[in-house]
């Protein structure tokens, strides 16, 4: 059985997935942090700032989801336990 994560944990491990060669990914070139930052639409301080552990609000999550290509179950477990985990 899998220990929940963390949002910031979930969020930087999948993009470390996501840049790894040979990775199923929708992107050919390595997936960074301004790259995920366009495709949710914040900016790359939100997303550094999800990922060092700053929540994002709720209403992010499903965008967070398929930014990251994370089910978005798992999101909102890491989200739910990173606000529990305060």
């Amino acid at each position: 059985m899998q220990t929940t994560q963390t949002l910031a944990q979930l969020l930087s491990g999948a993009r470390q997935q996501l840049s790894l060669p040979g990775a199923k990914k929708t992107w050919r070139k390595r997936i960074g942090l301004r790259q995920l930052a366009k495709r949710c639409g914040v900016s790359f301080s939100t997303i550094k700032g999800w990922e060092d552990g700053r929540s994002p609000y709720a209403i992010y999550l499903p965008i967070i989801a398929k930014a990251y290509q994370i089910s978005l179950a798992r999101v909102q477990a890491a989200y739910w336990h990173s606000r529990e985990a305060r």
